[in-house]
């Protein structure tokens, strides 16, 4: 299957401090509208900056606010793909179906910027029950060019086009946020109350 990379650099900045990182509401699921009037000046931020581009669309932010250490990863370590639904017996991505949602996302942090790769793809096969570690293998294999994220743009992106979180290299707070459209999902809109950090983990997302 091709996998045609799509990362779109708005150049829309924002911009946090520390604390403003470590103050701000973390959002699961939420509905655009709520997240705005339930999240912090970061959310709002760029939530503003997003309906620049999509202004009559909704569907679910997430935001995240980590404190990490040297080698603490803010997601599960791999290459993997937003906006994919899963068959629901195994969690896996389906891939065999074109359906795959669009993304904005933008981190703030001296550290562990997410990584994309910026060239089209193709991955024949991969395993039906660890999907996307099968699929991080062959990635590493390629070598593809990649782009890490600029703190505090905001990055366009779909489906198709695979990113990976990265290992901080020094203690420091990190700001994580994504909308996403056309995905399956309905909001939730709960602030979330903790985050997890990864070190290793064995079998990908």
């Amino acid at each position: 299957m091709n996998f045609p990379s799509r990362l779109i650099d708005t150049q829309l900045v924002v911009t946090a401090s520390e604390d403003e990182i470590r103050d701000e509401p973390m959002i699961f699921w939420g509905s655009f509208d709520w997240a705005y009037k339930n999240g912090g000046p970061l959310t709002r931020q760029a939530i503003v900056h997003m309906c620049k581009i999509w202004p009559d669309c909704d569907g679910v932010i997430d935001t995240r606010s980590h404190m990490l250490m040297p080698g603490m990863y803010p997601c599960i370590p791999g290459w993997h793909l937003d906006g994919r639904p899963r068959y629901p017996e195994t969690g896996q991505p389906i891939f065999s179906e074109d359906k795959a949602g669009s993304a904005m996302l933008c981190v703030i942090g001296p550290s562990a910027l997410t990584e994309f790769v910026v060239e089209d793809i193709e991955i024949s096969k991969w395993s039906a029950t660890h999907t996307y570690k099968s699929c991080s293998e062959q990635i590493a294999e390629m070598r593809p060019s990649t782009q890490t994220v600029k703190s505090g743009h905001l990055y366009q992106f779909d489906g198709h086009t695979w990113h990976r979180g990265m290992p901080s290299e020094h203690r420091c707070w990190r700001w994580f946020f994504r909308a996403s459209i056309n995905d399956g999902r309905s909001p939730v809109n709960e602030l979330r109350t903790q985050v997890q950090v990864y070190t290793t983990i064995d079998g990908g997302w």
